[in-house]
């Protein structure tokens, strides 16, 4: 959902959530991507209620597999079918994403491709490139996650000079991570995203770990921490990416200089405890202890802590025109001086004469005193004009050329 319509994870939870209580979907707060064996009879009746031609039941392990299943299967559609166009925009993605997942399971038509692959020995470097067309699409049909690419036309063993040139370029740091990201990395904490591997990851392994509790939180509660996280300004989104603030950065200094340990080992840790009391194999005394134990140990230390700044993760956009002390930064409503509480009234509201005035206009005023002309501003009589806005005499005013 968040691949391909962007919704937030805390977005998602609700529409499953809404869609379940009116019967359409199973249980929506699952880890697991699996069926128990014992629901084998279930779908069949499922598929049955469906009749579509394209699908049949297959009773495979890679659908059906209770070793892989703790508490809730699978989110799955229900024999109660909603009339698409009563849904809301939204619940109707995701109904028809967890459909069409569900169909590409127990689709009849196999999935054919055709695959190339071209090796390249230069001396003691290797690389490579792939091509894929599909022939025959199979569970493609329902859910497409197979991107096509060309490439020339190679023959078996065939041999070639290439012509090759050295550039110098910079490395680039990696890239930030997304909702989904992080989803990912929660529920597998020790899998190392960054790093690209031709090879699968162990399903076994990795549903061990799950069933161990190795991971941060449940599909419920980490849709909570996304949104919390977000709200109280630890990181914030940027072209569906998140990027960590000053107040982020602030927080885990805080974390380190009291020696306190939440890092994704001991947050896994954590959890993994709250598995071993839900299987009776410690009691919630003893957790609880741990706990009290390591709150003390952080209390009883003798460390200050620094306050941190109100303005931290506002954007600074230069220095106040008024006090010559202050910085300009950006609220709701405007750009105004940070040295206020000591008498500065400098503000610049973010409409004048009902023209919107950007961040680049009061970073050029600042800067230079005044803006370049700017275009679109409308009197009281209505009466359209054009104006530079200049800094005269502690205020904000109109200069015509």
């Amino acid at each position: 959902m968040f691949q391909k319509y962007k919704k937030p994870i805390s977005k998602t939870l609700e529409l499953a959530q809404a869609l379940y209580e009116k019967g359409y979907l199973t249980y929506p707060r699952t880890d697991t991507e699996y069926l128990s064996e014992d629901e084998k009879d279930k779908i069949k009746q499922l598929l049955q209620t469906i009749n579509n031609a394209d699908l049949e039941f297959r009773g495979s392990k890679s659908i059906f597999d209770s070793s892989k299943v703790e508490s809730h299967t699978a989110i799955t559609i229900t024999n109660k079918t909603p009339k698409l166009e009563e849904l809301k925009e939204d619940e109707k993605q995701l109904y028809l994403t967890v459909r069409n997942r569900f169909y590409a399971n127990f689709v009849k038509e196999e999935c054919i491709l055709d695959k190339t692959i071209v090796k390249f020995d230069l001396g003691e470097y290797k690389t490579k490139i792939t091509g894929t067309a599909i022939k025959q699409q199979g569970y493609l049909k329902y859910e497409n996650d197979i991107g096509e690419s060309e490439i020339p036309k190679f023959n078996l063993n065939e041999e070639f000079i290439p012509t090759l040139k050295i550039e110098e370029n910079e490395t680039t740091p990696p890239s930030h991570l997304s909702e989904a990201d992080l989803i990912k990395l929660c529920k597998n904490p020790y899998k190392d995203l960054l790093k690209e591997s031709e090879e699968e990851d162990n399903d076994d392994d990795e549903y061990k770990k799950i069933l161990e509790g190795s991971m941060i939180g449940t599909e419920a509660t980490r849709a909570i921490m996304m949104e919390k996280i977000k709200n109280v300004g630890y990181v914030k989104e940027q072209k569906n990416k998140l990027v960590i603030t000053n107040y982020g950065i602030k927080f885990i200094e805080t974390l380190e200089a009291l020696n306190e340990n939440l890092w994704k080992e001991k947050t896994a840790e954590l959890n993994k405890n709250l598995k071993r009391i839900y299987k009776g194999e410690i009691t919630s005394e003893e957790v609880i202890n741990i706990a009290k134990q390591e709150l003390k140990d952080i209390m009883s230390q003798n460390i200050t802590i620094t306050k941190v700044d109100n303005n931290i993760n506002k954007d600074i956009i230069g220095k106040c025109l008024k006090c010559g002390n202050g910085d300009i930064i950006e609220n709701s409503k405007g750009y105004g001086c940070s040295n206020w509480k000591n008498g500065c009234d400098f503000f610049i509201w973010k409409t004048i004469a009902n023209k919107n005035i950007n961040k680049a206009n009061i970073k050029e005023l600042l800067l230079k005193g005044e803006t370049s002309e700017i275009k679109g501003f409308k009197s009281k009589t209505g009466k359209m004009f054009n104006s530079k806005l200049i800094f005269n005499n502690g205020k904000i005013e109109f200069k015509f050329n």
